[in-house]
């Protein structure tokens, strides 16, 4: 899979390099950061973007809790990128968004945009935990000794558990047969109880995990009240759709 066509099972490709994850952050920030034209500033909270004349001028941050607010400006171009819960709301907190709702929660609408924090996409997963009939998958190193030996295994080697993925294989198929194109993709953990949430088996196992791919139920992000420190309303509506 993986190609032009995408049915089949097979080992996943990974963002990792020399054993180690390559994350946005490390392949493409990391090495600019001595940039003259690069700030990176954290813990700060982006409060709204400035509009000025129907034009995204900057935004207003707040360093701490109960700061006072400043303004950072720009030269060119405002570019939110907040992900898909964070920049619906930071849109809205801006005064761009449904405007009824806007004005529900005290925020006054400049742009009204009624697609925003709308059409909300999630997929839903299912696991299946097995359990193995012996020591066949990661969770043997849950053991003191074997965590030792794995850690010393990947600072001298690069190779082991540590520098494994967990979900290294995986696969797309079909839900529904007459599907244009593979709708469910399946994950293969070699453990049990290895994402946050998951049941652990008490002897060593395997997870199955399988998600619907294009999901036609559709929910919504909206704004909880006017203060930015609050967090959004967000309400799926997995089952509104009974495909």
């Amino acid at each position: 899979f993986n190609g032009a066509s995408q049915e089949g099972v097979g080992y996943y490709q990974l963002t990792q390099k020399d054993a180690r994850r390559s994350s946005a952050s490390v392949a493409y920030l990391k090495p600019i950061r001595a940039r003259r034209n690069l700030s990176v500033r954290t813990d700060v909270l982006v409060t709204r973007i400035v509009v000025e004349k129907g034009r995204a001028v900057g935004v207003e941050v707040v360093d701490k809790p109960g700061g006072q607010p400043a303004i950072l400006r720009a030269e060119r171009e405002v570019v939110v990128s907040s992900g898909a819960i964070g920049s619906p709301k930071l849109l809205m907190q801006s005064g761009i968004g449904p405007a009824d709702h806007l004005k529900s929660v005290g925020v006054t609408p400049i742009h009204d945009l009624p697609g925003v924090g709308s059409n909300m996409q999630d997929h839903l997963d299912l696991f299946v935990i097995a359990e193995c009939t012996g020591d066949h998958t990661y969770d043997n190193y849950a053991k003191l000794h074997r965590t030792m030996w794995a850690g010393l295994q990947y600072l001298l080697l690069k190779k082991g558990p540590v520098a494994s993925s967990l979900f290294e294989t995986g696969g797309f198929w079909y839900a529904d047969p007459t599907a244009a194109s593979p709708d469910i993709q399946f994950h293969l953990g070699l453990g049990s109880g290895i994402e946050a949430g998951v049941e652990k088996l008490k002897n060593p196992g395997v997870t199955l995990n399988s998600a619907f791919l294009r999901p036609r139920s559709r929910g919504t992000v909206r704004l909880k009240s006017a203060d930015p420190a609050d967090h959004p309303l967000i309400d799926p509506n997995y089952w509104s759709d009974p495909y």
